[in-house]
């Protein structure tokens, strides 16, 4: 107990004063239920602390939140045994920054009903906590269900099943007692720690101890072979956020694992020293007694860089800056004075650490780089070393290690697009004054520097992906200015590019869910960009098309039929919050960016198209883009339907067809005959048909599309000097399409309205006005069966499609 009370101290001296209000007040706010106190959620919420009674900073507090409160002993069953506060607490690497994470211990005996209503009352708490600025975590322990590795599921801030004896080896060295019972555990020599259970069963038997005043949580021996790749996968996620502790914690794994099958966890060194009675504070602190396990270790491997990068990590941890003088040294800096003596680090290698608040952009990505590298090169050792062990994962631990895995690709895999991003904990403000774009000669890709001189901080293809890594990086900021070394692309352009960029919402990422990682990423956010960098309206109006009337077809315009829209950049971010980038370039970007947001959606995501040039037909084009899009994704919503969607780019058309749970299709044809090819395959007739109407304006297909009414037939001729379009609306979505010459056409319209049941031509047939002339000429002749009669009899009641 006196390691126990001389930690509690040590927290007191560092914690800020709101954090020392709110643990003396807490443990008080377990042990009752009143009204006027934080947390209260009713009388029937679990409550009494064992063995508990505030002292007169904890009544105080309790007063100031209501004044009329006094404390008496509940005469009921202790529901709560006991109270620790877990992590770094206590140690060199406690800052005023560091969370609160609690276990509260309860009877094994507690239904799920009272669970619920005291993790009620500790959500309440944690609001209180954080009203205070305060970081308070709570976990609700029930002893036996822990023994049996029955802990919470995976989160945020719980390891789940992937660690189970690793986290209690932790919990054993690193946690102190507030209130309640004291571990069971404290009273196993380390000699006897792998036959724990016999041994307590004794102790409890032959009536040593009193079991009510213990917590039975399990020993640390064995540790099972699976474990550590758990653990490693952990700290490689928890690296995105704590990267410094992360590092020290993996190679501590990496030890444990490298003295298996016998490990001698720290738990158990701790203990070691506590009954020898050598209670030096400094010695057994949680986190000097893993650095000194971790550098032994690497030291006898001659991993000389990697020791050094574990001595960095530390001192980063602590964060304590020892090349700023101070007038009055606490026991956390002189701590860690003495061992940067022993590591042999003078002044120079102190003030860089110690000014990584200031670091830019390049220091912070070196650190990064070997951080990462060293992450994954630990992990890869856990995994050679448990392979040779033989561990293998159970069902639910399996289910973990994948979660855990889809978090860490969402931060660290590198695919195809994906922009990354550095870790924000790395340096403080890396924003730069000036920032300096070059495009190469050749135009294939940009860069970015931060002198005229100096080598590239990045590079990529297009000038979007560069502002928007800069941007997302926090090197590009609102008061950076911009200097163009060489480009094509005219400053109005790049000043527009990076308004689009900075104003985006697609760059604004939030926190990952489990349930989110659960399924494929799918898009949440997207921004098309037509014709980045491209040519300007003098070119066009050279070649005539810087004038679009407002009826005009800007894919598909004038008597060339050219096709104005160039290119198509996409921004995306998705439910993983990766930020994808891809382009689209030539006469197939339009379909192609389509593809790829259908691809890419699962419901629909938040869609905006921009442009950034001067050209006449910008306007028209993101007008024209945004509504296919939106089209688009309407029909993708219903994931059953099959459908053709019909569009017309340059000469030719282009479709899009889905055939029915996300598989989509593309198809670019040359002409009409290229099309009805297509619309007659066996795989697509019960498809229905959907088409841009301006893209078919002057065709019987959007004729037929504008006014399609479910359930009726229509027939519709466009006839030119010497052909006949022809197009059948069936009535259930499909068309029937021919190109012919005027006889044959007619041919087939009688033969295809003719083929219908007697119920479809009752109902009105809609044709080409001079075809319904000719066919009435038809009635004239010889034809009097009752089909022939009922056809007629509906053609007089045609509607015309002049």
């Amino acid at each position: 107990m006196a390691i126990n009370s001389l930690r509690r101290e040590r927290w007191q001296q560092q914690a800020t004063e709101r954090q020392r209000q709110f643990l003396d007040v807490l443990p008080l706010l377990l042990d009752v239920n009143h009204a006027l106190l934080p947390g209260f959620v009713g009388k029937g919420c679990p409550c009494r602390l064992l063995n508990y009674e505030p002292d007169e900073n904890s009544l105080h507090q309790a007063r100031l939140l209501a004044h009329s409160f006094t404390w008496q002993v509940l005469r009921q069953p202790a529901a709560l045994q006991a109270l620790y506060l877990m992590g770094s607490c206590g140690t060199i690497a406690q800052t005023t920054a560091s969370d609160l994470d609690f276990w509260v211990c309860v009877r094994d005996d507690l239904d799920e009903e009272s669970v619920g209503l005291l993790q009620r009352k500790l959500e309440r708490i944690h609001r209180y906590a954080v009203a205070q600025d305060v970081q308070a975590n709570f976990f609700i322990m029930k002893p036996h269900a822990f023994r049996q590795g029955k802990t919470q599921e995976l989160s945020h801030e719980d390891c789940g099943s992937t660690q189970h004896v690793l986290l209690l080896d932790e919990f054993y060295r690193s946690s102190m007692l507030l209130a309640g019972a004291y571990p069971l555990w404290w009273l196993v020599p380390v000699e006897h720690e792998t036959a724990y259970e016999p041994f307590t069963q004794t102790l409890i038997r032959q009536r040593h101890i009193k079991v009510e005043r213990t917590l039975n949580l399990g020993g640390v021996a064995p540790v099972p072979v699976e474990e550590f790749l758990g653990a490693g996968l952990w700290q490689l996620y928890k690296g995105v956020e704590h990267p410094y502790k992360a590092v020290l914690k993996i190679l501590l794994t990496e030890v444990y694992a490298s003295e298996l099958p016998q490990v001698r966890t720290l738990s158990l060194e701790f203990k070691h020293h506590v009954y020898l009675n050598d209670a030096d504070a400094d010695a057994l602190d949680p986190y000097v007694l893993l650095y000194n396990k971790v550098a032994i270790y690497l030291q006898s491997r001659g991993e000389t860089a990697r020791l050094e990068l574990a001595r960095q990590c530390f001192y980063l941890k602590a964060d304590e800056c020892l090349s700023r003088p101070v007038s009055h040294p606490g026991w956390r800096r002189r701590l860690l004075q003495s061992l940067v003596d022993s590591w042999g680090w003078g002044r120079t290698e102190l003030h860089l650490l110690d000014v990584r608040s200031g670091w830019k952009f390049r220091p912070a990505q070196e650190l990064q780089e070997r951080l990462v590298l060293e992450l994954q090169h630990a992990y890869q050792l856990l995994s050679l070393q448990c392979q040779h062990q033989g561990g293998a994962p159970d069902e639910r631990l399996r289910k973990d290690l994948d979660l855990l895995d889809r978090r860490l690709g969402a931060v660290y895999r590198q695919r195809p697009g994906k922009v990354m991003r550095l870790n924000p904990q790395l340096a403080g403000d890396r924003g730069e004054d000036v920032l300096f774009l070059h495009e190469s000669k050749d135009g294939s890709n940009w860069s970015l520097s931060e002198g005229p001189e100096l080598a590239p901080l990045y590079t990529a293809s297009t000038a979007l992906e560069v502002l928007t890594w800069a941007w997302i990086n926090g090197l590009a900021q609102s008061s950076t200015r911009w200097r163009m070394l060489a480009s094509s692309m005219p400053k109005f352009e790049l000043d527009l590019l990076r308004y689009r960029v900075q104003s985006s919402d697609v760059l604004r990422s939030s926190a990952v869910e489990d349930e989110q990682l659960a399924s494929p990423p799918c898009w949440q956010a997207a921004m098309l960009l037509i014709n980045p960098s491209t040519a300007d309206e003098s070119t066009l109006s050279k070649r005539g098309l810087a004038r679009v009337a407002q009826d005009g077809n800007p894919l598909s315009y004038g008597g060339l039929r050219e096709n104005l829209l160039r290119r198509i950049d996409l921004v995306a971010r998705n439910s993983w919050q990766e930020l994808i980038m891809h382009s689209f370039v030539g006469e197939r970007a339009l379909a192609e960016a389509l593809m790829c947001l259908l691809t890419g959606m699962r419901s629909r995501p938040i869609l905006d198209v921009v442009h950034v040039t001067r050209d006449s037909t910008s306007g028209s084009l993101v007008d024209r883009l945004g509504s296919m899009a939106n089209a688009v994704m309407d029909l993708a919503e219903k994931n059953n339907l099959v459908w053709i969607y019909i569009l017309r780019a340059g000469e030719g058309y282009q479709l899009i067809t889905h055939q029915g749970r996300g598989h989509y299709e593309t198809f670019y044809l040359l002409n009409l005959a290229a099309l009805e090819g297509i619309l007659a395959l066996p795989s697509l007739h019960r498809a229905e048909v959907h088409a841009d109407p301006r893209s078919l304006q002057y065709d019987a297909i959007s004729r037929i599309l504008i006014s399609r009414r479910p359930g009726w037939v229509r027939l519709v001729g466009v006839r030119s000097a010497d052909a006949c379009q022809l197009v059948l609306d069936a009535g259930d979505g499909r068309l029937w399409l021919s190109m012919l010459d005027r006889e044959s056409a007619l041919e087939m319209l009688w033969d295809e309205v003719t083929a219908h049941d007697e119920t479809v031509l009752r109902r009105p047939v809609w044709i080409n006005a001079e075809d319904a002339d000719a066919l009435k000429a038809l009635k004239a002749q010889a034809m009097t069966s009752s089909r022939v009669n009922q056809l007629f009899d509906a053609i007089d009641r045609v509607m015309i499609l002049g």
